[in-house]
């Protein structure tokens, strides 16, 4: 597999995932014109459980990403092919109009249902991971703190940045 290909897939694959757990998180998709006010006052335990959580998540999501690849290496088809076909369908595109042989539907849907199968297993273990060590509804603050609040946004990369290093 091409590096591009790869990371483009990856991209795609992220995507989808950060909007699965958006939903799981069930973070509201505010108009800027109708923000809510944003709670600051997070005490120093729930970012730290926030920053170890967030690892944990992103190690769920970079084990299904794996596991979706392999779905699509193990029908025999490409990335790229796979992303054409997906993107033609999304476009609501008959495989006529994206030239693709019934083997090669067959594949992709194979390929599809597999990974579908391991978004609804990935959604599972991240939603069980938040709820256990630190609650949606704080999870959810966070969140939405972090991208509206320059400070939590500081604090919290200063903890990622540790468990990093």
């Amino acid at each position: 597999m091409g590096s591009f290909a790869g990371r483009k897939f990856i991209s795609v694959l992220c995507l989808l995932l950060l909007m699965a757990g958006a939903a799981l998180a069930q973070v509201p998709q505010t108009q800027p014109q109708q923000q809510q006010p944003v709670r600051e006052d997070f005490s120093d335990a729930e970012l730290e459980k926030f920053a170890d959580v967030y690892v944990q998540v992103v190690e769920i999501q970079q084990q299904s990403e794996a596991e979706m690849l392999k779905a699509i290496e193990d029908e025999n088809l490409d990335i790229n092919r796979f992303n054409e076909i997906l993107q033609a369908q999304q476009q609501r595109q008959d495989a006529g109009e994206i030239d693709a042989t019934a083997d090669e539907m067959a594949s992709f849907n194979n390929a599809a249902q597999k990974i579908m199968g391991v978004q609804q297993e990935t959604e599972t273990e991240m939603k069980q991971v938040i709820e256990q060590d630190l609650g949606v509804d704080t999870y959810q603050q966070i969140i939405v703190a972090y991208q509206q609040s320059p400070d939590v946004q500081q604090k919290v990369n200063e903890l990622l940045q540790n468990r990093v290093e």
